[in-house]
């Protein structure tokens, strides 16, 4: 019974959130995003770091391969 009178009271528009009280959430939510974005926009340039000392180790290594196999093709002649 107690169901059906808070349905009601839904239904008719009463029991829900203040205009204030979202306008307070909303808030919140502002300052918490704007607390949290910038440690991951210093995330991400550590990551981009690592993967630029990836691509130029794995660079490095392609070029001792092909030095090592021009060498041998030379030694060959």
């Amino acid at each position: 019974m107690k169901r059906i009178k808070n349905m009601k009271k839904v239904l008719k528009g009463e029991g829900g959130f203040t205009l204030v009280e979202l306008l307070i959430v909303v808030i919140i939510l502002g300052v918490l995003a704007a607390v949290v974005i910038p440690q991951f926009g210093a995330s991400t340039q550590e990551a981009n770091m690592a993967a630029l000392d990836s691509n130029l180790a794995t660079m490095r290594n392609a070029i001792e391969l092909y030095a090592a196999n021009i060498m041998e093709i030379i030694q060959v002649q």
